[in-house]
């Protein structure tokens, strides 16, 4: 019987790299633009006035009487000032790189992708080392919790607690940011779960508050959650990967888009936005590199301390 004519399936193939999937990780959504919006200003430097707290609550006499002068109302303010601060990423490309990657890899986009990627992160670390510093805040206005108090201990009453300081800020807060470990704590603490459901649970949900369940709670527009990790381990090391949000909490009020004499809690001050650079140099290599860099500068401020609170170690 003569041999049959069979194929193969290894021999009918060349393997090449998949067009539609490759293997990488991706951050959690950064959180900084909704606690510091970005604010784009002229200058690389200036002043900003910051209104007196007292006079824009003062209720001095305004009586009158015919022919009479009007009580004189005077307007007390002072200024600060920001700074920016330039922040760039670069790299090299060799041209034999661009030139033999397959098409999915794009060598000199994917080398922009990763700087910005990276300036976002770094960005993120910067604003919450600032938010969850608890020396951001003025003595009345955040507060240390230890032992019961703790909302990782079921007889602690973060619902109360949160509630009974919404106002405290002098501008009402209407945001209330979490480190993700303290958002898992507070979707699950008793407390959180009679009051979203009264009934006794919701199996769907395994008895767990979503955010806009716990948003409405307490009666804020949002609750936002910093998820983010960052590689803590020197460049070349096995990857030590670290939340960026700690274990804290803060209430605050932001202005979506900031202007004049409004109580923001923080903004972004930006000059420059993006600055891409690709250039070559033949003396790179044997066909030479393409040099790829973006950067922008930024001054993050706390414009308004009186408009937040602020939980050190608000779970264990």
């Amino acid at each position: 019987m003569a041999d049959r004519f069979t194929f193969n399936p290894d021999d009918v193939h060349i393997e090449q790299a998949l067009a539609n999937i490759s293997q990488g990780y991706r951050n959690e959504e950064t959180v900084w633009r909704e606690v510091a919006p970005i604010v784009r200003v002229e200058k690389r430097s200036d002043k900003y006035w910051v209104f007196d707290e007292a006079e824009h609550f003062e209720t001095g006499e305004d009586e009158t009487a015919p022919n009479a002068d009007a009580r004189e109302l005077v307007l007390r303010h002072s200024d600060d000032n920001y700074s920016v601060t330039d922040h760039a990423r670069g790299t090299w490309v060799p041209v034999e790189a661009i030139e033999n990657a397959d098409d999915q890899l794009r060598p000199e986009g994917r080398a922009v992708e990763g700087i910005r990627r990276r300036l976002e992160l770094r960005h993120e670390l910067r604003v919450a080392n600032r938010m969850f510093d608890a020396d951001t805040y003025p003595t009345d206005f955040k507060v240390t919790l230890s032992g019961t108090d703790q909302w990782s201990h079921e007889d602690s009453d973060p619902v109360a607690e949160i509630t009974n300081r919404l106002d405290t800020p002098l501008q009402r807060p209407n945001r209330l940011l979490l480190g993700v470990d303290t958002w898992r704590t507070l979707r699950q603490h008793p407390s959180v779960v009679a009051a979203v459901f009264p009934a006794g649970g919701n199996a769907a949900q395994g008895g767990l508050a979503s955010l806009q369940q716990f948003a409405e709670l307490i009666e804020v527009e949002r609750v936002i959650v910093g998820r983010a990790r960052h590689n803590t381990a020197a460049q070349g090391q096995t990857a030590s990967l670290a939340r960026i949000w700690g274990k804290h909490a803060l209430l605050y009020f932001v202005e979506p888009a900031p202007q004049r004499e409004t109580a923001t809690f923080a903004v972004t001050f930006v000059e420059s936005m993006s600055n891409i650079v690709r250039d070559f140099d033949p003396k790179k290599g044997l066909k030479g590199s393409v040099y790829v860099k973006d950067g922008w500068n930024e001054d993050v401020k706390v414009v308004s301390g009186k408009s937040a609170f602020f939980w050190e170690d608000a779970v264990a």
